[in-house]
């Protein structure tokens, strides 16, 4: 199977991966509010082949019940209780590939969707590069 290129999956244009100053200010908003939410970054022909794909193997899916936070780690003392790695749900774990809220945020469609925390417990209408 050959991949397409980077640019084909990526909107490259919006989220110049290779620029140093773009990767550090991801990594800037990673750091300071716990999560990254790169809007636009997969063009929509790739987020439908994506769908397609997970759709095609759905039968191989493992499914589970567990209670984790968003990062699957275990809480952190270090953060306020409110914030995302101190939140846990009890979640049983099917995909997600026929999901319309799925394919919202991977479109960057996520205005109406929950927005991280910060440390210092605000939360920032939208956590991203090119927001």
């Amino acid at each position: 199977m050959t991949l397409p290129p980077l640019h084909d999956i990526v909107a490259t244009e919006r989220h110049p991966l290779p620029d140093d100053a773009y990767r550090a200010e991801c990594r800037d908003i990673l750091r300071d509010s716990g999560a990254l939410v790169p809007r636009g970054f997969l063009r929509p022909q790739a987020v439908a082949s994506i769908c397609r794909e997970g759709e095609d193997h759905e039968h191989l899916a493992f499914y589970s019940t567990e209670t984790h936070n968003v990062y699957l780690t275990p809480p952190d003392a270090d953060y306020p209780d409110h914030h995302p790695r101190n939140q846990t749900e009890r979640r049983c774990a099917p995909p997600l590939i026929k999901s319309d809220r799925a394919s919202a945020v991977a479109l960057g469609s996520i205005e109406s969707l929950p927005t991280p925390l910060t440390r210092s417990g605000t939360s920032p209408r939208l956590v991203g590069p090119r927001a």
